[in-house]
């Protein structure tokens, strides 16, 4: 068990059984219940963390825990909840400021967030706006993807020195690409189930919204998309990305390599769907919507990839497209002979029918 500046137990070793918030929970205690003993301390004291903050990283290491903590509990969230993570966090923190007479002033958090820098994020939930402004300010790196999503959403709070304040933060992170630790581009293209939903920014004024654009169109976010929507198992909040993306047009040219390459099936399908039929369609509160999907793919071409697609489901789509068309242009010899050996009996009504199409 690890110890603080003042000799008190802080987090359990995590993976031990312990929920990614008991960390957070554990952690935060010891550090504001840190911070309060700093507050009372006589003048000498204050004297001598001053001038304990100005020796080198190294020695300092040994009198405070500088471990990220709560940037290490957050990475264990899915980035698909974070607006009922936010709040979960929220409550959390003022509980335990409660509980430990935290005055969330500034002295206080500085005090903080030089322990543990990840902290910040932690005070921009608070239901507190003047903590959820100061944590925004002591916002300099961020840890996992999920952190800077957190100060997304800040961009719509619904005080206004608050916005303000991440619209800020936002910007420090993008001059020296995420912190110290870089991958901005990835931590935006993370994000983009946020940046891309309209409907979460109501509060928004331009400012706000110039920061949103900014972010979409940052240098290397597409390369990240790629690498995210190409890579990794079926997942919440990548498959959201991607239907933002079809809803949105906003990196549209990323289609037809999600669709050959994605290795999660249901990512396949969507795409292929979107450029086989040129089109998406998607349900918005009670209302169906629809887009016109503008792109110089083949249609022959296209239905034939995925007429070949390993996924039972992705050909099951195709077969259903040449059918309803009746567009058999993407069918040569050699890929009729490998649906016909196709063992998946979800294909082969479909089959049936594509036979008697041809007259084989």
């Amino acid at each position: 068990m690890l110890k603080h500046e003042y000799g008190d137990p802080t987090i359990f070793v995590f993976g031990r059984g312990h929920e990614p918030f008991d960390v957070i929970a554990n952690h935060l205690q010891v550090l504001f219940q840190n911070a309060v003993k700093a507050r009372r301390r006589p003048s000498w004291r204050v004297l001598l963390d001053s001038v304990v903050s100005t020796l080198p990283r190294g020695t300092k290491l040994k009198l405070v825990d500088e471990r990220n903590s709560v940037g290490i509990a957050l990475s264990h969230e899915s980035i698909a909840t974070v607006s009922a993570l936010d709040r979960k966090l929220g409550l959390v923190v003022d509980d335990i400021g409660r509980h430990t007479e935290f005055g969330f002033g500034n002295q206080e958090i500085e005090h903080v967030c030089a322990a543990d820098s990840m902290a910040a994020l932690a005070f921009t939930t608070s239901r507190s706006g003047y903590a959820r402004e100061l944590g925004l300010a002591h916002v300099h790196g961020l840890g996992p993807t999920i952190g800077f999503a957190m100060i997304v959403l800040r961009l719509n709070d619904w005080v206004p020195q608050v916005r303000v304040a991440s619209a800020k933060a936002i910007e420090r992170l993008m001059k020296n690409d995420g912190g110290p630790n870089g991958g901005l581009p990835y931590m935006i293209a993370g994000s983009m189930g946020l940046l891309l939903d309209d409907a979460r920014f109501g509060r928004m004024a331009k400012p706000e919204r110039d920061v949103v654009e900014a972010l979409i169109s940052y240098p290397k976010v597409k390369d990240a998309l790629r690498t995210i929507l190409i890579f990794g198992v079926s997942d919440r909040a990548k498959n959201q990305i991607l239907g933002l993306i079809l809803q949105t047009g906003f990196y549209d040219e990323l289609l037809p390599e999600v669709a050959e390459k994605a290795e999660c099936s249901y990512r396949r399908l969507i795409a292929f769907k979107a450029l086989l039929y040129r089109k998406y369609i998607w349900k918005e509160g009670g209302k169906v919507r629809e887009r016109t999907i503008e792109l110089p793919a083949h249609t022959s071409e296209v239905a034939r990839r995925a007429l070949l697609d390993k996924s039972a489901n992705v050909a099951f789509a195709a077969l259903g497209f040449i059918i309803e068309t009746r567009d058999l242009s993407g069918l040569d010899d050699g890929t009729v002979e490998i649906l016909l050996k196709r063992p998946e009996a979800s294909l082969e009504r479909r089959i049936a029918l594509l036979r008697s199409m041809i007259g084989r």
